[in-house]
């Protein structure tokens, strides 16, 4: 029984480690793929933590687009997270000119309504533990997502009927919506990674 459990934990950091490192990179290459971003696209990137999906559209951007990356840098959601840390990945990959870091909660945006042609979160929503809280940080991504914007999340969990049932309701066409094999799995198929793209229609 011990080898066991032994092999379990092992199996499940292995897997972690694995969608940490490379199956998130290849998950966002995958949903990028799939949409067309233009030159001059501001973007909203809601939980930011180390920066991986801010630089990969900052990448496909212009100096008239722009990005801006929000989170509360708690080390509990995701490990050395700091708004620190990950300015100097902005500079590192020298897109200080076309994006930006803020400190803001997902739930309360300080930003105006429409003003944003791409939202995305990244392993972010979950986070919250409430789903009243989840919801509200739906509607907000919404409120600043522009009419025919896209609004893109990949996440952990079980909530993705929970989010695809309540972004029809708010009125978005669903373009996308997939759940990840083993390049997503957190310790295992039972925590699974999965991906939305939504259209605000409304």
């Amino acid at each position: 029984m011990d080898y066991f459990l032994w092999f379990d934990n092992d199996f499940g950091r292995l897997n972690f480690f694995h969608t940490s490192i490379r199956g998130k990179n290849l998950m966002w290459n995958d949903l990028i793929d799939k949409i067309n971003i233009p030159e001059d696209s501001i973007i909203l990137d809601l939980g930011t933590g180390h920066g991986l999906v801010l630089i990969k559209f900052a990448s496909k951007i212009s100096n008239e687009g722009h990005v801006t990356g929000i989170d509360l840098w708690k080390n509990r959601d995701q490990s050395n997270n700091s708004l620190k840390s990950t300015q100097k990945l902005l500079q590192q990959n020298n897109i200080e000119n076309r994006a930006d870091l803020k400190t803001s909660d997902m739930t309360d945006l300080p930003f105006e309504d429409k003003k944003y042609d791409f939202v995305t979160a990244s392993m972010a929503i979950h986070n919250i533990k409430s789903k009243q809280n989840r919801y509200k940080a739906l509607d907000e991504a919404t409120r600043v997502l522009k009419t025919e914007g896209l609004l893109i999340i990949l996440d952990t969990g079980n909530h993705k009927k929970e989010y695809l049932s309540y972004l029809i309701a708010l009125g978005y066409r669903i373009k996308y919506a997939k759940t990840y094999g083993i390049i997503g799995w957190w310790t295992g198929p039972w925590m699974s990674s999965y991906a939305i793209i939504a259209e605000k229609k409304l």
